[in-house]
């Protein structure tokens, strides 16, 4: 039981260094604040700079998504489905998934406006980093 307590603050502690928020080259967006973030991610705000904003999530069981939530959106899993539970009976469905890093870098690549995170391995001049942790 123990180990499991543990697991998901070493992944935190292993990938918290590491992590970036990002999206496309080609998006106007500047960097944003910590709550500008987890307002956008929690979807209690879509819009930046008058444009609509299409957040990306890797799939719950990810690693670097436990990293995302605890150190971003500073809730863990079981506050986070109650949230999104409350926010389907007001008709707001989570963000969308990516099953990997490398589906999220192409979605960030192709969808205007998209932001999501991605590993400092993956970064390249096609991406732009709105916030590191």
């Amino acid at each position: 039981m123990k180990k499991l307590l543990i697991l998901p603050f070493l992944v935190w502690q292993l990938c918290a260094d590491s992590l970036y928020v990002v999206t496309s080259k080609t998006n106007g967006m500047e960097p944003l604040s910590k709550k500008e973030l987890r307002d956008l991610f929690l979807l209690k705000k879509k819009f930046v700079t008058q444009k609509k904003v299409v957040v990306v999530n890797l799939l719950a069981s990810h690693p670097l998504r436990l990293s995302f939530e605890q150190h971003i959106l500073e809730m863990n899993r079981n506050k986070l489905n109650a949230y999104w539970v409350k926010k389907h009976f007001q008709g707001i469905t989570p963000p969308v998934s990516q099953a990997s890093t490398q589906a999220m870098k192409k979605f960030l690549q192709n969808v205007e406006n998209s932001i999501g995170y991605l590993p400092q391995d993956l970064l390249d001049d096609s991406l732009k980093v709105l916030y590191e942790f």
